[in-house]
């Protein structure tokens, strides 16, 4: 039995569920069902892109049954899109998003349809995101369900390729290096179809590799629906294992006869051969080992998060991460907070720098942004208060140390310790 994957993922994001992340997002709902829309085919038709090679769909499959994809996704997403889940909803999803493509595709992705939606492209990038979490754990529920394998997968996602075919374009299909979209929906299906059959009736060990290679390029050139492809990959598996078996047996180098021994010889004691010159032979034939890469330096800055509240409690907020994920986990977590349109973010990324260790821990300083006058600057494991923030009736000293614990420090700042002082001596 099959599914309707599509339908599946699109009937969980309810008409409450939108409702939720339009707000949480600062977009018009109709807008988020537009977004949903496009993405999820176009998800689709990226896994089923992947799932055209042996490899792939032996990664993607360990995607979908991985512990960051949820199983119970479909009941769950209405709780899930409240409070702090959506912040590990979104964190999910970027984690999930590298099994449907490269970081860069799924960027060209939002922007394109971002662009054709007219919503942002970080509430679009937060749908998809959104999406891309029940995306894999819809599939994650059909396997565990059925007891299903990766030989299964390509033979499901064949079954999705009507749904595909109805929304895909050649701008979404560019955006996910798919090629044209026509070129790419009439030969994907023979692709998944080749490697489903691989998967399900492996090669011998000795020839895997060789056979998937072979049938790969076949299936490549082949249009879709072509019977042919299948005798002539095995006319090529079977010439490629007989060339490799003739050259095995051409690389044995005869041994040559022994001469006839003479009298002298015969009568004359075996000399002694030590096997040092030998020794010493194979090792001077052997290569030098490859000197070891030099490793790459270690990052010496520390992540850097600073923000100040306006009087109307309108944060400005300015970052310095070390990598391109921390960035779009950062930016994901604002956006659902404060609104793609509200908000006034800029984040930098700087190899150099270390990970964020304050960005799990993100949620306990959001209210913190809202309170007008307050100012803090998070530098690696310090943090340092000021403004309301640095207001001992505020409360916000005692609640950060709560969260944050041990390992950081947490005081006003130098600035806000002068003030006090003079407030004291006056």
């Amino acid at each position: 039995m099959s599914i309707n994957v599509i339908q599946l993922v699109q009937s969980a994001l309810t008409e409450s569920v939108l409702q939720q992340l339009a707000t949480k997002l600062g977009v018009a709902p109709e807008a988020a069902k537009r977004v949903v829309g496009m993405i999820a085919p176009a998800l689709v038709g990226s896994l089923m892109n992947k799932a055209a090679s042996p490899e792939g769909a032996r990664s993607l499959f360990a995607s979908i049954m991985s512990p960051d994809s949820n199983a119970n996704i479909v009941e769950m997403l209405p709780q899930l899109v409240h409070g702090d889940g959506l912040q590990s909803l979104l964190a999910s999803g970027m984690r999930l998003a590298s099994g449907v493509a490269s970081e860069e595709r799924v960027n060209a992705l939002s922007n394109a349809v971002a662009a054709k939606s007219g919503v942002s492209v970080g509430a679009t990038h937060a749908l998809g995101g959104i999406v891309t979490t029940a995306l894999f754990g819809v599939l994650k529920h059909y396997f565990s369900k059925s007891d299903g394998n990766v030989g299964q997968l390509p033979t499901l996602l064949g079954h999705q390729l009507p749904m595909v075919k109805a929304s895909m374009t050649e701008d979404i299909a560019s955006a996910l290096g798919l090629g044209g979209a026509t070129r790419f929906l009439s030969g994907v299906a023979a692709q998944m179809k080749a490697v489903s059959s691989h998967l399900e009736h492996p090669s011998t060990v000795g020839a895997s590799a060789a056979v998937n290679s072979s049938l790969d390029k076949i299936v490549m050139e082949q249009k879709a629906g072509s019977k042919k492809w299948w005798w002539l990959a095995v006319a090529a598996a079977l010439a490629l294992l007989a060339l490799l078996f003739g050259r095995s047996c051409g690389n044995q180098t005869p041994l040559a006869p022994a001469p006839a021994a003479t009298p002298a010889a015969a009568s004359a004691a075996a000399p002694v051969v030590t096997s040092t010159p030998v020794v010493a032979a194979e090792a001077a034939s052997e290569p030098a080992p490859a000197s070891a890469p030099t490793a790459a330096p270690a990052p010496t800055k520390a992540a850097l998060l600073t923000f100040t509240v306006d009087k109307l409690g309108a944060p400005t907020i300015r970052a310095t991460v070390g990598s391109e994920e921390e960035k779009t986990q950062l930016l994901a977590a604002l956006t659902a907070k404060f609104g793609a349109d509200r908000l006034n973010a800029a984040i930098a990324v700087d190899p150099d720098t270390r990970p964020a260790s304050w960005l799990d821990k993100l949620d306990g300083l959001l209210s913190l942004m809202q309170l007008p006058g307050a100012e803090a600057r998070l530098s690696g494991e310090k943090i340092e208060l000021s403004g309301s923030a640095a207001d001992v009736r505020n409360g916000w000293m005692d609640k950060l140390k709560s969260l944050f614990g041990a390992g950081f420090t947490i005081a006003p700042s130098t600035s806000s310790k002068r003030l006090k002082a003079r407030r004291n001596r006056s």
